[in-house]
């Protein structure tokens, strides 16, 4: 008599993203458990598990090694999610065509560049970063002890291609899964939402495939 065999089934990152989305979105496991209902059956304690698995991870999950980071191309941007105006920090690798990261504050400045470096740094050591003139920039750099320089046009090009192609998608992506109006006023939770935002990005819609890098050219 054959005994039957259990095959365990993978669930798909698009639907893990959507519950831990769903999380953040209302604080219920249960309520992101009954809102994948009829896709999958999931109990709330498996979201809890992927909370505590991808929840501190999200926009890293298909970061690239450290050896193979060369540069960071670093600029701020003013997004607005409904009421709420927040600047998104990001820091990408023309060399191997990559979001290396992402920070968020209310305002620009030279704390939360620093911030946003050290971060930098942590994850993938010293690199030569390039940025626009801005002196919250040149304060961080200075601490810091980085080698910093002003992108030619062809970097402000570039950075400006990466801003237009993040906010446009921050739109759509606010549009299907919209940040509730009770948690914009945390940034704790508006920093949760684009680390969704930003694995969606990686995941599905990488800038490798949309943003062209060829007349750039690193000393």
């Amino acid at each position: 008599m054959s005994e039957a065999l259990q095959v365990r089934v993978r669930t798909p990152m698009v639907l893990i993203l959507y519950a831990i989305y769903q999380y953040y979105r209302t604080k219920s496991l249960r309520t992101a458990a009954e809102s994948l209902s009829k896709y999958v059956e999931m109990s709330h304690v498996a979201i809890w598990k992927w909370v505590q698995k991808y929840g501190n991870i999200l926009g890293l999950a298909s970061r690239p090694k450290r050896r193979e980071v060369k540069a960071f191309f670093v600029d701020e941007n003013f997004v607005q999610l409904g009421n709420v105006k927040v600047a998104v920090w990001v820091a990408y690798d023309p060399t191997i065509k990559a979001v290396l990261g992402f920070h968020v504050s209310r305002e620009p400045n030279s704390v939360d560049a620093y911030l946003f470096l050290l971060k930098l740094i942590i994850t993938y050591g010293k690199r030569p970063i390039y940025t626009d003139s801005a002196k919250w920039y040149n304060d961080a750099c200075r601490w810091l002890g980085l080698y910093h320089e002003v992108y030619d046009m062809h970097g402000k090009a570039l950075i400006e291609r990466i801003n237009g192609y993040i906010k446009g998608n921050t739109r759509a992506f606010d549009h299907y899964f919209p940040l509730r109006s009770e948690f914009r006023s945390g940034l704790g939770h508006i920093k949760s939402w684009f680390g969704c935002f930003f694995l969606f990005l990686d995941s599905f819609r990488p800038l490798s495939r949309r943003i062209d890098t060829c007349r750039l050219r690193l000393p």
